[in-house]
């Protein structure tokens, strides 16, 4: 099993976006990198999902036979409501096991304005691993470094 999560921004004015991130990632290193993750944090994040989620309904509905189509369930943030297409930025995060998408607590969209608030929730310690993550998985390969520092030009 594995989770992808992508990371999109739209440019409403063009009517476009771009995929800003995209990974995948087995579900072990998946709950390593959150065992990482502080006390702290991990506590004050359940607090802001169980308050601002009803994860048990959208379980139910996302579990039902009718349900098939899960449009419905990526059209909103799943913290406060808003319609993806007003969205400017967003993540997507889903759970599959080899092609097939699970449901359950995934899939689902999360807006820039929840994202900044769950932010504000994070210890130094949480900050400092999820930037090694980012640093580590999700920054150009070094041996890059030359082919995108800007050249000076000389006249």
């Amino acid at each position: 099993m594995y989770v992808v999560e992508k990371v999109i921004r739209q440019y409403h004015k063009f009517s476009t976006h771009d995929t800003i991130i995209e990974y995948a990632m087995c579900l072990s290193c998946y709950e390593e990198i959150a065992s990482e993750l502080s006390e702290e944090s991990m506590i004050k994040l359940s607090g802001y999902l169980e308050a601002n989620v009803k994860f048990e309904k959208r379980r139910e509905r996302l579990s039902s036979k009718e349900e098939r189509d899960i449009g419905d369930w990526l059209s909103h943030c799943i913290v406060k409501g808003t319609a993806k297409k007003e969205l400017e930025e967003f993540q997507i995060v889903g759970q599959f096991d080899g092609k097939h998408l699970l449901r359950h607590d995934f899939p689902f969209i999360i807006g820039f304005e929840a994202i900044n608030e769950m932010n504000e929730l994070l210890s130094n310690k949480t900050i400092d691993t999820l930037n090694g993550f980012r640093d580590k998985f999700l920054s150009p390969d070094p041996a890059l470094d030359d082919l995108l520092k800007p050249k000076l030009l000389l006249l």
